[in-house]
């Protein structure tokens, strides 16, 4: 749900099952699919429908669509080239086949009762602001994607894109006419438990800091933990720390 822009972090079950919020949706579409329709997201934590986590002022309009994106589960991520999006284009720093995006999240061990009555997006933050001075709340990484491909659908266009890509059918950009779209086909994985890369109370995690470095952990970190851009380290490093600590 992206605190930075003024929602609240995703819930953290028990037993480290986490329900990730996308964010909603602020394109027009033509029409909303089912899969960017939170009534009809399934919650991987078996408590029904992701739209029991979205509060009463979420949407504008009473129009319920979230961008569901990226998709691990399908093995794509769709955005845009920075500095625009989160997608590095610059030489030398381009993504290439083999590269492992992983993806962040902000998580909250929130009370499962707070979901039981209609809240406001003010109500909850000021849940999370307590659970952040109590360390139940941080940054983590929840999922990750293996790049085999990186396709420029401003060069492709998006008939030739669903043409070699069907997938891409389910992109949120694909409903809202964007030709500036960039897609990262690969191989994705969800990590769980989640791995915490940042408390608000202990700051940052040691596992982060071996992953991709003190100096990087800490810029990423004043970033605002939204974008890190390439970090260079090995399959080793991260088969060691991201796939073997879950």
């Amino acid at each position: 749900m992206d605190e930075a822009n003024g929602g609240y972090y995703s819930p953290l079950h028990e037993g480290g099952c986490a329900s990730i919020l996308p964010v909603p949706e602020k394109n027009s579409l033509r029409h909303i699919p089912s899969f960017m329709n939170p009534d009809n997201i399934v919650d991987p934590c078996g408590y029904g429908v992701l739209s029991r986590y979205y509060v009463c002022d979420c949407f504008s309009n009473n129009v319920k669509a979230v961008h569901n994106d990226p998709r691990p589960d399908l093995g794509f991520y769709t955005g845009h080239y920075a500095p625009y999006g989160r997608i590095p284009k610059s030489f030398g720093k381009r993504l290439r086949e083999g590269d492992i995006l992983l993806f962040m999240a902000g998580l909250a061990e929130y009370p499962e009762d707070l979901w039981d009555h209609c809240r406001s997006v003010k109500d909850v933050r000021k849940v999370l602001s307590s659970l952040k001075r109590r360390g139940k709340a941080g940054i983590y990484i929840v999922s990750g994607l293996v790049v085999e491909r990186v396709v420029d659908i401003g060069r492709t266009g998006w008939v030739k894109a669903l043409r070699d890509y069907p997938v891409l059918e389910y992109s949120p950009h694909y409903y809202s006419w964007d030709d500036r779209t960039v897609a990262v086909i690969g191989k994705g994985f969800i990590i769980s438990p989640p791995l915490k890369i940042y408390c608000f109370r202990e700051g940052l995690s040691r596992e982060f800091i071996d992953l991709v470095g003190r100096d990087n952990a800490v810029k990423i970190m004043r970033n605002n933990f939204r974008r890190s851009g390439v970090v260079e380290v090995s399959y080793r490093r991260v088969r060691d720390i991201v796939y073997l600590s879950t």
